[in-house]
């Protein structure tokens, strides 16, 4: 009975199927088309509502889970980072370093390096988006990034002062954590700090908006940041020729470019207050750096820091081991009198 039941039923169905094809092949074509500008727009209202949701929706990491790294858990999501501790020696400090807009833990090798050798523990963590961090459905704004970095050391039980270093757009939420925490903070040390006069490229300074940005970086986001990525992580190779993987660094290519969009869009690039940063701090920049304009005009909107200038680098040098040095000389000395 049940064979008969489902022959009468697929019967039934093939039925109402070319009942419906004749009724479709009879209608005129010009009453279909007559309705083509409520279709198009409705396609329209879809479409906008897709890419609104690309940057509201938290893109979990895709799990490929890097070796060197660890992870942690937050109410943002979850987090990667690098420690790294001198061998077989007691640590003096702990110095926490901060990426720059589009980069991740790994640019900041080559000073987390400088820091072991002279016997200090380092962490260098995933800011939201990057690396194998989770992208953030909250805008990427420095209280986000501060509160990362709080609930992290929480977490890892830090109970003693930290020294932090923040590099680029790295250097607003070092900043940012240095003003809610201060009492966390032994020393700030500012790599070329954006904040102040941020050269953004064109495109992205004027065309982040709704639904541009989504559209831009959807389309042709791994293009533009291409070559973005090879001049501010350091990995510029124009001798050797090869390509970057940006996918070798960030795992979660659409996290990573969500997160770098909400970045652009919530960050204060222009005029940040570094003067009320009440932790002695030591600022490091170029004279040839065309991406972070810092000059002896603006130099005083840091208020009383310590700081130098080192001429002739550019903006992905300042990440290197001489600069290093100059940050453990920074921490070492007490009180380092103002150039």
């Amino acid at each position: 009975m049940d064979v008969v039941k489902k022959i009468y039923f697929y019967s039934y169905l093939y039925k109402c199927f070319k009942s419906v094809t004749r009724y479709l092949k009879s209608y005129k074509l010009k009453r279909i088309l007559k309705y083509k500008k409520h279709f198009i727009f409705c396609c329209l209202l879809y479409l906008l509502w897709k890419l609104r949701n690309f940057t509201q929706k938290r893109y979990k990491n895709l799990i490929r889970i890097n070796p060197n790294k660890k992870y942690l858990k937050t109410s943002f999501g979850n987090i990667a980072y690098i420690a790294n501790n001198p061998i077989n020696k007691k640590p003096k400090d702990l110095v926490i370093l901060i990426h720059g807009f589009s980069g991740c833990s790994e640019n900041m090798k080559k000073i987390s390096n400088v820091l072991v050798d002279n016997e200090y523990s380092v962490i260098s963590f995933d800011c939201y988006g990057r690396g194998c961090s989770d992208a953030t459905e909250y805008p990427n704004s420095p209280e986000v990034f501060c509160s990362m970095i709080s609930q992290a050391l929480f977490t890892l039980q830090v109970k003693k002062k930290i020294h932090i270093v923040g590099y680029s757009m790295g250097g607003i939420i070092a900043g940012e954590f240095c003003k809610t925490f201060p009492h966390m903070v032994n020393t700030l040390t500012l790599l070329a700090p954006a904040g102040i006069d941020t050269h953004l490229p064109f495109v992205v300074r004027y065309c982040n908006f709704f639904p541009l940005g989504e559209i831009f970086v959807n389309m042709i986001g791994y293009m533009l940041l291409k070559k973005h990525y090879k001049e501010c992580s350091g990995k510029k190779t124009i001798a050797t020729g090869k390509v970057i993987n940006l996918r070798k660094y960030h795992h979660n290519m659409k996290g990573y470019y969500s997160s770098l969009l909400s970045s652009v869009r919530n960050m204060p690039w222009e005029g940040y207050d570094y003067s009320s940063i009440k932790v002695r701090t030591y600022l490091i920049y170029s004279d040839a750096d065309d991406i972070i304009d810092i000059n002896k005009n603006n130099l005083c909107q840091f208020g009383e820091i310590e700081w130098e200038k080192m001429p002739g680098m550019s903006h992905s040098q300042l990440v290197s081991s001489k600069i290093g040095d100059r940050i453990v000389e920074f921490i070492e000395v007490p009180y380092r009198p103002i150039i």
